[in-house]
């Protein structure tokens, strides 16, 4: 008999399928060489807690009648648009209850490798495993509103596991008053590179095959020739918020 093919394998059966231990994948996964997932199940927010929804704008005209945005094997409901002046931290959407499956950010799993402790904390889970590709949504807790999940709720969906990368690479280590993960410079990058092309300067420059010590001096330029007040940076900034160099993945 045919057996269908599986969607998923929680992190035992991943490791027997690809002949390592779970704290191998878990390393893998902290190091950013192969996707980890989460299976949330039916998780509400506290009385007085929402998650933030950073999603791409054309996801809004998703939202359906009962205030939910569901996808492959992931629903967010209890939708709303809060603002600043009702005490929340940004304007924008904000939901109540996650369900369903989810990519983690490979940062969370960094504590998991030096610890026995079953359980792990999420500040963070979304809808696909890079940001701005294919709709996806970050659902971020919040400060000091992780989501704690046991370990055993982890998993590897069988797409991934076509798309183990060969090499992985160190974590940022940065001070956590300054915290941001791979996702937050990624969408950095997205954006940096957008409003570099709203420059006239830019207009006919080619910004990802142009080397980042000319799309400085591009930038600088231009900003002087405004009158504009240009921060000093340098070109490791620059290279790892455009990931180039040592910050390509």
């Amino acid at each position: 008999m045919n057996l269908p093919e599986r969607l998923y394998y929680p992190l035992p059966e991943a490791a027997e399928k690809l002949g390592c231990t779970i704290k191998d994948i878990i390393h893998f996964g902290a190091i950013g060489a192969i996707n980890i997932s989460v299976y949330v199940e039916y998780h509400y927010a506290d009385e007085n807690t929402y998650f933030h929804l950073n999603m791409p704008s054309e996801k809004i005209s998703e939202i359906d009648d009962f205030n939910s945005l569901s996808g492959n094997g992931w629903s967010i409901g209890h939708i709303e648009f809060k603002k600043v002046k009702e005490g929340f931290m940004i304007d924008g959407y904000y939901a109540k209850t996650i369900n369903g499956f989810f990519y983690i950010n490979s940062e969370s799993l960094i504590s998991a490798e030096f610890s026995n402790d079953e359980l792990i904390a999420l500040s963070s889970v979304s809808t696909g495993p890079e940001p701005f590709e294919d709709g996806c949504i970050d659902i971020d807790f919040l400060i000091l509103n992780s989501l704690s999940i046991n370990l055993n709720k982890l998993c590897i969906r069988s797409v991934d596991l076509d798309n183990i990368k060969i090499l992985g690479r160190m974590p940022d280590v940065v001070s956590s008053a300054g915290f941001e993960s791979q996702k937050t410079i990624a969408k950095k990058e997205n954006l940096i590179k957008a409003l570099l092309t709203l420059v006239p300067e830019f207009s006919d420059v080619d910004i990802e095959s142009l080397a980042v010590s000319k799309i400085k001096n591009i930038a600088e330029v231009a900003a002087s020739a405004r009158g504009i007040d240009f921060p000093k940076t340098d070109l490791g900034t620059w290279s790892k918020y455009l990931e180039r160099g040592r910050h390509k993945k």
